[in-house]
């Protein structure tokens, strides 16, 4: 897994519009916050995409509306759309198919390798990993990880 202090892996991902994400295109400006979760409408990823959307104002307000958030799983990019539309999310999901960008991020499987890896990573304004927080067994904790992270960061500046 990538550590803190080391630079993001780069990638290009389709969104939930089919539209491409790349990440070294988004540097700059916003903190970023991208999390690895293993599939669309299973009862924990559920929980925690809603856990994201409920705490959204949270996290904008922390960041001064400076902080964008992007969901990778391997879902198509039309199962992204239908569960981000059921569930209202408020960020982009991103299909990571071939799961290239979780391998460079060092998601790896869990339960015997059999489903992917829940973790979470916040990437600052110069693309640096900030935090890498393995939120396997707590899908909710992470975004109070990622909170307490951007806040420790503005402080800073």
């Amino acid at each position: 897994m990538v550590q803190v202090g080391d630079q993001a892996p780069d990638f290009t991902l389709k969104d939930e519009s089919n539209n491409d994400v790349t990440l070294s295109k988004l540097i700059g400006d916003k903190y970023i916050v991208i999390y690895f979760y293993p599939k669309d409408n299973t009862p924990v990823c559920t929980r925690q995409a809603c856990h994201f959307r409920d705490n959204w104002s949270a996290i904008k307000q922390i960041a001064s509306d400076n902080v964008t958030v992007y969901g990778v799983s391997i879902d198509t990019v039309e199962d992204h759309q239908k569960f981000k539309e059921e569930y209202q999310l408020p960020f982009s999901l991103l299909s990571d198919p071939d799961q290239k960008a979780a391998t460079d991020f060092g998601v790896t499987g869990s339960l015997f390798g059999l489903v992917r890896g829940r973790k979470t990573f916040l990437i600052d304004k110069q693309g640096k990993i900030a935090l890498a927080y393995d939120s396997q067994l707590f899908a909710k904790s992470h975004i109070t990880e990622v909170m307490n992270t951007i806040q420790n960061l503005e402080n800073q500046s």
